[in-house]
């Protein structure tokens, strides 16, 4: 099948927009488009096709931005505390600053050639970040340490251009995904820390935290779309028993389950006092406001509640 290539400008988006403008003139809305992306943008007005107004969409896409912004700190938190424990718990089970270079000690084979790149052994110059170069590699020499801590060991595939770091340095500087591969696959317990007794249960929390990270991560469209389910426990079970499982709303509850926020007797009352609150600092903010030429602070209180009950029906 032939892709059906149709050029698409800023004019002719604007065109493809609901009817009526209230709150912006066209050539606001139009910078906007452009500001934002046609590409990015056209998520957004499909869902609100039937709309009255060309500034819902711009609305939908500055909620989203919004919350992305809220969710990315609650996985910043659970990061921070994965990265701790994962540490903690390996040099317990391991001690041994090296031992992520032993073969046996994983259960399947990960891939950590992209993190190791700021440790190789190269002449500095300003196309490199110094940090690791200045620092850490004038502090410890690898071929020292492969006769101390390695030598006679099975081990993965080593590049000897690379002054390999202790392993508290490397998780320092890894992803979320490299992080979250080394708990698995170095079957490092950390999942009672998060009060979720069944490993393999927390195993599913970890691939979905994954997920939902790299799509707030790349600005993808949040608020309406579908994530990885996970096994509901405890408070978290008992909130997510009337909303669906793939949501949104089942993944902030998710979220503040593993950062020990979920203090809420009722799903009514997650609403009133979380959802609520996020509402209320959306509208109120300076950024975003500065951004969109003051749209959510001009909204009228009618439209901007109408917005609020239409996201609110589909983050469920």
């Amino acid at each position: 099948m032939v892709y059906n290539f149709r050029q698409l400008n800023i004019d002719l988006f604007y065109e493809n927009l609901p009817k009526n403008n209230k709150y912006l003139s066209e050539q606001k809305i139009k910078t906007l488009i452009f500001k934002i992306g046609i590409f990015k943008l056209k998520g957004y007005l499909y869902p609100l096709k039937n709309s009255l107004l060309k500034e819902d969409i711009i609305f939908t896409f500055l909620l989203d931005r919004f919350l992305i912004k809220e969710l990315l700190d609650l996985t910043f938190e659970i990061e921070a505390i994965l990265k701790s424990s994962l540490i903690e718990e390996s040099y317990k089970k391991f001690n041994n600053p090296f031992f992520y270079l032993i073969k046996d000690n994983y259960s399947s084979e990960i891939n950590i050639d992209n993190t190791l790149n700021n440790w190789k052994n190269k002449n500095i110059d300003d196309r490199h970040y110094p940090h690791y170069i200045n620092y850490y590699q004038n502090k410890y020499n690898f071929h020292h340490n492969f006769c101390k801590f390695l030598k006679g060991k099975n081990l993965i595939k080593i590049d000897f251009s690379i002054n390999y770091p202790p392993f508290h340095y490397l998780v320092e500087s890894a992803t979320l995904g490299l992080t979250i591969k080394f708990i698995l696959n170095l079957d490092i317990k950390v999942n009672k820390i998060f009060n979720i007794n069944n490993p393999k249960t927390f195993q599913g929390y970890l691939l979905r935290l994954n997920e939902v990270r790299n799509r707030l991560a790349h600005f993808h469209r949040i608020y309406n779309r579908n994530y990885r389910s996970v096994k509901g426990i405890g408070t978290y079970k008992l909130l997510r028993k009337d909303i669906e499982k793939h949501s949104i709303y089942d993944v902030i509850l998710f979220l503040l389950f593993l950062t020990n926020r979920l203090n809420f007797s009722s799903l009514d009352e997650f609403e009133s006092k979380y959802i609520e609150n996020i509402f209320k600092k959306f509208k109120e903010d300076i950024n975003l406001n500065k951004f969109s030429f003051d749209l959510l602070k001009n909204y009228s209180k009618k439209d901007f509640e109408g917005m609020k009950s239409y996201i609110k029906s589909k983050m469920k």
